[in-house]
């Protein structure tokens, strides 16, 4: 997208967001990495700099990106100035902590900021009698996702898991909180090599074991869009309940032919999962689920934000700069 349509663009979503109200007079100096070619490209990007005090050619240049910004959305009032260091390729802005936020938001939508991908996933258990009222209250086969959130917000519901994770764009990402489950799924039967294994018990033995992860697993792949506002999410959250355990009888002979039987505990695994791929603007919620618990007597959702970050952890949606040094 040309750089002049990533500017309208941006000065229409900060115009949109400005409050009606005063303006804060309390000052600060942040500073923004950015390639001033990107922003200005017919301006030569050299003489911008003489901070904290701007005169001749600078400070007309500086007057002339003032008035733009101002046409963003940006408020200017006394005191504040913004102004270009190209040895740095830093941008000094000095203004309201609002304004710092506006200007950010509109740096953003130009000049590329390493990004990373927050996700917060927590799974929670409803009461299947509570998740039938708020169906049968929208006459929908579920409930919405509002009236599930406030029901959460509210104090409902039981905490299974809540799993945190940030990752890159296009990089695939797993958290997860489990423990380890080893039984045997195959056996078999000892030869006898000499007389006395044969006059030993030939009962099956077990041979053959396998593992099953119990526990909460998050695996996801995002994708932020050209907005730098979407993500697309690719995702398979997975939680399983701790195994009920059923006995298995194996049969064997012993030396003199008599028929024996062993009990051996084998684990029944109950597992809710979803394989999904989904869109979700910065900040927002997503609800998924529906899943019954293993007694049927709850019924699971997945509450899942995912937020754009820098690589401080801080939210690009508040996105103000870099204080100074």
């Amino acid at each position: 997208m040309p750089p002049r349509l990533l500017i309208l663009f941006a000065c229409v979503f900060a115009l949109a967001a400005r409050p009606l109200h005063a303006e804060d007079t309390n000052l600060v100096l942040r500073l923004f990495p950015v390639s001033i070619g990107h922003i200005h490209g017919d301006r030569p990007p050299t003489n911008f700099f003489t901070e904290p005090y701007l005169t001749g050619a600078s400070k007309e240049v500086s007057q002339g990106m003032q008035e733009f910004y101002r046409k963003c959305g940006v408020g200017f009032p006394s005191g504040a100035y913004i102004a270009y260091d190209p040895r740095a390729s830093l941008l000094h802005h000095y203004n309201t902590e609002e304004n710092q936020k506006r200007f950010g938001q509109i740096v953003r939508q130009i000049e590329p900021i390493v990004c990373q991908v927050q996700f917060d996933a927590t799974f929670v258990d409803f009461p299947r009698k509570q998740v039938e009222a708020l169906a049968r209250s929208n006459d929908r086969a579920a409930p919405d996702t509002a009236a599930l959130l406030e029901l959460w917000k509210s104090g409902q519901g039981t905490l299974l898991h809540a799993l945190k994770l940030t990752t890159r764009s296009g990089v695939n990402a797993q958290v997860q909180s489990v423990s380890e489950v080893i039984y045997p799924t195959e056996f078999r039967t000892p030869d006898a090599t000499n007389a006395t294994d044969s006059a030993v018990s030939r009962l099956p033995v077990p041979d053959v074991f396998d593992t099953r992860e119990v526990g909460a697993i998050l695996n996801v792949t995002p994708t932020v869009g050209p907005d730098n506002r979407t993500i697309d999410v690719v995702m398979a959250p997975e939680i399983t309940a701790p195994p009920e355990w059923q006995t298995l009888a194996v049969a064997g002979t012993d030396a003199d032919g008599r028929k024996l039987r062993l009990e051996v505990p084998q684990p029944v695994f109950h597992s809710r999962n979803i394989t999904t791929s989904i869109v979700l603007q910065d900040g927002e919620t997503a609800v998924l689920g529906g899943l019954n618990g293993p007694q049927g007597d709850v019924v699971t959702y997945l509450f899942l934000t995912a937020m754009l970050t820098d690589s401080k952890g801080r939210r690009l949606a508040e996105y103000a700069g870099d204080p100074s040094p």
